[in-house]
């Protein structure tokens, strides 16, 4: 077999991948941000709800590196334990090792390029097409900055 056609063909289903996940409104959401990547951790997509989050349009960081050996995402983002601000930039690198969802905790939070520090929730998933295996990583996050001040004032008054 050609390699070059084994090459071709991942990359049709991965852009095939990506345009039904744009179809169904993957763009659109702002609710979550949603950020994937290929294996080698390069920006494949961002949606809007992802540009607001990290404060930097898809155009800017396409095919744009995030590092996924646990240094920091250079200048797009990294996530930190909020309270003791250790990096967490390794959860990608340990969702591709284990090949499976990493939930994010109630203490994570994300540095955008903006240096503001937004606690999140979300996940960090493998991105799977048919025939492929995992092909790169789905990153979805959520800006849960309101439920934790509710928490902390519920938590507070006990």
């Amino acid at each position: 077999m050609n390699p070059m056609s084994n090459a071709t063909n991942y990359h049709v289903a991965v852009d095939s991948f990506l345009a039904r996940s744009a179809a169904l409104g993957l763009r659109e959401s702002v609710e979550d941000a949603k950020i994937l990547t290929d294996t080698a951790g390069r920006i494949q997509y961002m949606n809007l709800g992802a540009e607001q989050l990290l404060g930097v349009r898809f155009e800017q960081t396409r095919g744009r590196p995030l590092n996924t050996r646990g240094l920091p995402f250079t200048e797009f983002f990294h996530l930190i334990d909020e309270c003791s601000h250790e990096s967490l930039d390794g959860m990608i690198a340990e969702c591709l090792a284990r090949d499976a969802t990493i939930t994010l905790g109630n203490r994570v939070a994300l540095i955008n390029k903006k240096g503001e520090q937004v606690s999140i929730g979300g996940s960090i998933s493998p991105m799977r097409v048919q025939g492929f295996g995992t092909v790169g990583v789905i990153m979805t996050f959520r800006d849960a900055t309101p439920t934790r001040h509710l928490m902390g004032r519920v938590f507070d008054s006990i």
